[in-house]
């Protein structure tokens, strides 16, 4: 009594058996794909350009002051060790400049 197919239709919810409400549940909770899609414009590839350049001559600027670096001392009439601190202090200082300034 109360297992043949009659009997699971009137216990339907919502129209779903009950031996089908888990899997029914389950997938009524996934919440809908975002659809990802290259950027297409040429303005995403000018950004990209833009960002791959800056990168390169901010490392580019840094090995000159690093080559230059007794040139540098000389004109400031300092040692090559204080040129040489000062710019480990600035490198070590740049995430924390990236992140005060991130979050504004």
């Amino acid at each position: 009594m109360g297992r043949g197919p009659a009997c699971r239709k009137s216990k339907a919810i919502g129209g779903v058996p009950p031996g089908n409400l888990h899997s029914y549940a389950m997938m009524s909770a996934a919440p809908a794909p975002t659809p990802v899609s290259p950027p297409s414009t040429a303005s995403a590839g000018a950004a990209v350009l833009a960002a791959f350049l800056g990168w390169t001559l901010d490392a580019f600027d840094f090995f000159l002051v690093a080559f230059a670096l007794t040139a540098i001392a000389k004109d400031f009439h300092t040692t090559d060790a204080a040129i040489a601190l000062s710019i480990t202090v600035t490198l070590a200082f740049r995430p924390v400049g990236a992140f005060i300034f991130g979050l504004l």
